[in-house]
């Protein structure tokens, strides 16, 4: 991702880190520093130990075949929320709820939905470590870039030209006399080869001529996608600034849980990205528009102070109704799809290859992942040619 900003010239620039951020307890807000939120010390070591054994554990699940871990089945059946519950893990109360927001957050759905071998994979794929995806420093969330990530894209678009076709929805891929041919409504392509990126909900969704093998059907069919409402929220100064704060909050009650600055570079207006993931997402797409509003800036308001409450603009998008992305940030394997159908995950389908970021052995659920995903299956249908 960062090569592609350098080859762009698009810039890069840290997230807003100076100051204190805020935590909700009992229905207060209380400012902090660093890491390391002021709840009880035995919760952070039961939290600390607890995401440190999943780092531990998942070592053992080789990034590129899951599958073929010593546990891979057992831990195929067991949900993330039922190895939460178990007497075994050791966490405190507290240190459970600050796991599972956590982990919900990474998948946007009941963890109850989602196995333990789904979650030692995507952390073997960041390279063993859990807490890189929430960290802003040395982290996931450490940089922004100008114009936002869809810059990426943009200039790849325009870079292009009229090779892009777009709104023209795929609905049929052919093989036929060694090429393929694929189908919109406005426009036919035929071509040696096609790489499918579309997320796995979206590709079950195209009929194959001749059909896809079972594993594959199969398994497109049961790789769901969570969901998230995402709210971007501007004022006319990041005020918080001012006010010793980093814009960085958490709820762990709240149906809004979280919200991280997203200012542009200069400061010149204050954005914060917020979000209800998960079974809290579904029931806030379930409002009017004008709840939803309410219930993003009446969850921020308590933590923030009162000019919270009046934005200058509020953009929100529900990514579980978008008809192209099928969900939220990735699709999940349910218990026992890994160890049964996980094998047809990126295996060419005769002149049709996989990408997307489902399909990265190194940084699953990332643009990365999906950058890096691209790139190895446009290198395997240069090398089938």
């Amino acid at each position: 991702m960062y090569a592609l900003a350098r080859e762009f010239d698009i810039a890069t620039y840290p997230t807003f880190v100076a100051g204190e951020n805020v935590i909700m307890r009992d229905g207060k807000a209380h400012r902090y520093e660093g890491l390391i939120p002021p709840v009880d010390p035995l919760a952070i070591a039961s939290f600390y130990l607890a995401a440190q054994r999943l780092n531990w554990m998942s070592r053992s699940v080789p990034p590129d075949a899951p599958w073929e871990a010593r546990r891979a089945r057992a831990w195929d059946a067991t949900t993330i929320s039922a190895w939460l519950d178990s007497p075994s893990t050791l966490l405190t109360p507290m240190a459970k709820k600050m796991l599972r927001l956590s982990l919900t957050e990474i998948f946007c759905s009941d963890l109850a939905e989602v196995p333990l071998l789904n979650l030692l994979f995507e952390i073997s794929t960041w390279g063993g470590s859990l807490e890189y995806t929430s960290m802003i420093e040395g982290g996931a969330q450490q940089d922004l870039m100008t114009g936002g990530a869809q810059a990426i894209a943009d200039h790849i678009a325009a870079e292009l030209g009229d090779a892009v076709s777009l709104e023209s929805p795929v609905h049929r891929i052919a093989q036929t006399n060694g090429a393929v041919e694929v189908v919109s409504d406005r426009l036919t392509v035929k071509a040696r080869r096609a790489i499918v990126t579309v997320p796995p909900p979206v590709q079950a969704r195209i009929d194959y001529d001749p059909p896809l093998p079972p594993d594959r059907a199969q398994l497109i069919q049961r790789m769901p996608i969570g969901a998230v409402v995402r709210a971007v929220i501007e004022w006319d100064e990041p005020f918080w600034r001012a006010d010793g704060l980093t814009g960085e909050t958490v709820d762990f009650d709240a149906p809004i849980p979280v919200s991280i600055d997203a200012s542009p570079p200069g400061g010149e207006r204050g954005v914060l990205s917020t979000y209800a993931f998960g079974p809290a997402g579904r029931q806030v797409a379930r409002l009017a528009p004008e709840e939803r509003r309410r219930v993003f800036l009446d969850a921020l308001t308590p933590r923030l102070g009162p000019k919270t409450a009046t934005p200058a603009e509020y953009r929100e998008y529900i990514w579980h109704t978008d008809p192209w992305s099928g969900g939220a940030i990735k699709a999940h394997f349910p218990p026992g799809v890994l160890t049964t159908l996980g094998h047809a995950l990126r295996r060419p389908v005769g002149r049709i290859h996989w990408a997307g970021t489902e399909t990265a052995p190194r940084w699953f659920g990332f643009i990365e992942g999906a950058i890096r995903s691209g790139e190895r299956a446009a290198l395997e249908a240069m090398g089938g040619r």
